[in-house]
């Protein structure tokens, strides 16, 4: 949030946040705040998007715990871990984000909507602010897509692109 604050007191526009670079900044201050995230590499894939602040912040505490999950305990050390981090849209009014990472994936049967774990509690609590649908999967590792309606579209024409696959 402190970052989001940032933004809002740097740029001209308040109201908006440029997700593409918060979530750069994010994930490099994630990188220095956990030593052992120097052998991650992180990959990222994110369309010129602006979201208002009510929908930026929520965005950016979802991404924080699941990468945050992620760094500590997808991989073994030197595992040559990869996160990678995409918002794209998935038509003129949805945004789907997702994380994913080439880690030892999920636990069976793991439910998020079941979880004792606040990480996880918060998780499902932010996607409902946003008022969105939440998945995870074993596909390689642990994914996550989140999908949230978008009014004010301001991304370009190539955006909806690979994404729009998992609007389904």
């Amino acid at each position: 949030m402190s970052l989001i604050h940032q933004k809002l007191y740097q740029d001209n526009n308040v109201s908006v946040i440029d997700m593409p670079t918060y979530i750069n900044e994010l994930i490099t201050y994630l990188k220095e705040m956990f030593v052992s995230a120097s052998w991650i590499y992180f990959e990222q894939d994110v369309a010129p998007v602006q979201l208002d602040v009510a929908q930026a912040i929520p965005v950016g505490l979802i991404l924080n715990e699941v990468i945050i999950n992620s760094i500590k305990y997808a991989f073994d050390q030197n595992d040559n871990g990869r996160i990678t981090v995409s918002l794209r849209a998935t038509d003129d009014h949805h945004l789907v984000l997702i994380v994913s990472d080439n880690g030892k994936g999920l636990p069976d049967k793991f439910n998020a909507f079941e979880s004792r774990s606040l990480g996880m509690s918060l998780v499902t609590e932010l996607v409902k602010q946003l008022e969105g649908s939440l998945k995870f999967l074993n596909d390689g590792g642990a994914k996550m897509i989140v999908i949230f309606p978008y009014d004010e579209i301001r991304i370009n024409s190539k955006a909806a692109g690979p994404a729009a696959e998992y609007a389904n």
